[in-house]
Order: structure tokens, then sequence, then C-alpha cells
């Protein structure tokens, strides 16, 4: 037991922090005191918390799924640290539930986790995502893997701006290669949302970075630059062909293409042109 405080245990066969975190939220909905002790007074009614430590092998949390989680959180100030060790991630998050909220995180790795049942219905539907209840996030992860792709290290850095959500850097990199991007999401008054992009891709040793980023003996050696803007009407995460517009310029040299597939070979072609 703590020195002095309460500790919690929680072991379910599964959790829904999204269903928690709305059921524990005020009904004026200012919920940064009942997360994080935004005031002296709810860092008092708070206190007696010292120690919360959950178990399970499912945590739907932020519209995705975690498996085989095992997380320890204790009150830090105004926020909360928590470690957490799951299948999808490791490492230490700090939680500031003032405002719209933040997230601190040092990972050893993570992988995007897959979403839940409940959000892969939402997106069936139709039905958009809102940054509204988006936190600004600090992540750096040493090893940063989007399904079978594997992009080295993550640092990223995102804050909320009521309609605009802000993505100020986001950085991959690996020896093969680097990635370099920024970005808005902006929702207007009628709840359009808007995605704005800009990136550049090097890559020393092209064909190893393609093999890296799961397209194994595309090209043999080579390095390229690719760069851009490109905007699309739509959220971050869905993107939009009809409405996608902007640039991307292209440079490659001293490599060779191996054999591909039809289809890739066309747009190599398409690009080489």
């Amino acid at each position: 037991l703590p020195e002095r405080g309460l500790a919690l245990t929680v072991n379910l066969p599964s959790v829904d922090a999204d269903f928690w975190r709305k059921a524990l939220t005020p009904a004026n909905g200012n919920g940064a005191s009942a997360s994080s002790g935004g005031s002296a007074a709810a860092g008092e009614s708070a206190a007696p918390l010292s120690l919360a430590v959950l178990k399970t092998p499912l945590l739907d949390i932020s519209g995705r799924r975690l498996h085989d989680v095992i997380l320890k959180a204790a009150p830090a100030g105004n926020s909360w640290q928590v470690e957490v060790n799951a299948k999808e991630a490791a490492g230490q998050i700090n939680w500031d539930g003032a405002g719209q909220g933040r997230v601190k995180a040092r990972l050893k790795y993570l992988t995007l986790p897959e979403s839940t049942p409940q959000q892969e219905a939402m997106q069936r539907l139709g039905e958009a995502e809102s940054q509204d209840e988006l936190p600004g996030l600090d992540i750096v992860a040493d090893n940063f893997v989007l399904g079978s792709r594997r992009f080295g290290k993550l640092e990223l850095l995102a804050r909320n701006e009521g309609r605009v959500w802000r993505l100020d850097k986001v950085a991959l990199n690996a020896p093969e290669g680097t990635i370099n991007g920024k970005g808005l999401w902006r929702t207007d008054p009628r709840g359009a949302h808007r995605t704005d992009v800009e990136f550049r891709l090097e890559a020393g040793d092209a064909g190893k970075y393609l093999d890296r980023l799961g397209f194994p003996g595309t090209l043999k050696r080579g390095s390229a630059t690719l760069a851009g803007k490109l905007a699309w009407n739509n959220t971050p995460t869905t993107l939009d062909i009809p409405s996608l517009s902007g640039e991307v310029k292209l440079t490659a040299e001293k490599g060779q293409f191996a054999k591909v597939e039809p289809g890739i070979g066309k747009l190599l072609g398409l690009w080489q042109d």
C-alpha cells in the first residue's frame, strides 16, 4: 500500500475508458478537475487516490484498442504520471487534463492500435471524427510501426486550437531515410472538415527504405527526395480522393527498378515521364 491515500487495482476482461471518461465528466462538461486536479480544490478532493493499477486484455481508449495492458498511474501535481506496458506501446506518459488536455509520452515502442468496433461502425456510417476533444500531443517513440511499415523513431508535436488541430511537427527517422512534415485539421461552423499537410521524404538508400516500409525488392540502391503539399476535404485519417489537390515533386537517381507489379510499374513510369 502507499504511505498515504488509497490504492485502486482494476483487473477486468475488458475496459472501455471512453465510456468511463464520459460517465465521470460533470454535467457542466468541465472534466479537467475530475481527471487531473486542475484546481487546488480539485487536487485536494482527488488526493486520497495515490495509486491506480489497471490490468486488462482489452482496453478501448480514444477510439483505439490496446491489448494485454498493464497500466500504473499516480498523481503528480496537477497531472497524472502513467507507466504503460501493452502489446502496442510501452513507456512513460504524463497526462494533464487542464483545458483540452495534453499528453506527453516517451515510449520504447508504439504500434498504431486498431480502431474499436464502435469507431469502425462510425466510419462505415460516414460519421466524421471531431477534433474538439483531442488533447495536445508531445510524443517520442523510439520505434514506430504503422501496419507492416517500420518507420523508426517518431517525434510528434500537436495542439488543439478549438476548430483547428495544428500538427506542428511529425518526424520519422530511420537509418535509410527520414520523413518530416506538418499540417492543419480545420472544421468550419457547419462541421465540414479540411486537412492540409506539407511533407518531405529523403532516402539515402531508397531501396532499403522501401524494404523497411513493406515494399521489398522494388528498388536496388538509389537515393530519392519526395516533397509536396496536399489538401483534401475530410479528416487526416480519411483521405478523400475527389477533393484531393496539391503538388508533389520526386527526385531520384543512382538506382535501378527491380521487377514489380504492373500497376506499380505504370505508376513509376508516370513518375519517370
